[in-house]
């Protein structure tokens, strides 16, 4: 057998097995949800938000968003009803915990950072010169309850 012809063999017994896809078809929307970079819709001036999944003013939603935060921004002392998982992406978000506003003692979580905000717990984020995007999911509905003693 000549080397063409094995190498024909091998593509169609491969091709009937389906390890080979003689045809390459794009991802169906019904199948998966592809949202790449230029496709993300911002909102807001100075915080801005992307939703990229679910609706966090729905109760119940579960949803993912994107929080771009400027530098040198922070909350005051808050909480919400739900438990919320945020990741950092870019910069370095400040966290602190408690009613009273310290932003002195806030803890430096970097890129790679895991953060859950605890239902009904208070706490502050702050930025510092690098900003921070993160990502946030949850439940809604995504409800911020000032929470700061003074």
């Amino acid at each position: 057998m000549s080397i063409a012809k094995a190498a024909l063999s091998a593509v169609l017994a491969l091709t009937a097995f389906g390890a080979v896809s003689p045809v390459a078809r794009a991802a169906d929307p019904k199948e998966v949800l592809l949202t790449a970079p230029d496709q993300i819709v911002w909102t807001g001036d100075k915080v801005k938000k992307a939703i990229l999944y679910g609706d966090p003013d729905k109760e119940g939603s579960h949803y993912v968003m994107l929080l771009r935060w400027p530098p040198n921004f922070s909350t005051r002392p808050h909480s919400h009803p739900h438990d919320r998982m945020l990741t950092v992406l870019e910069g370095t978000l400040w966290v602190n915990s408690g009613k009273t506003y310290h932003p002195e003692g806030a803890t430096p979580m970097k890129p790679g950072s895991f953060i859950v905000d605890i239902a009904d717990q208070a706490h502050y984020e702050v930025t510092k010169g690098d900003g921070a995007l993160i990502e946030i999911t949850g439940i809604g509905k995504d409800t911020l309850v000032p929470r700061e003693e003074k």
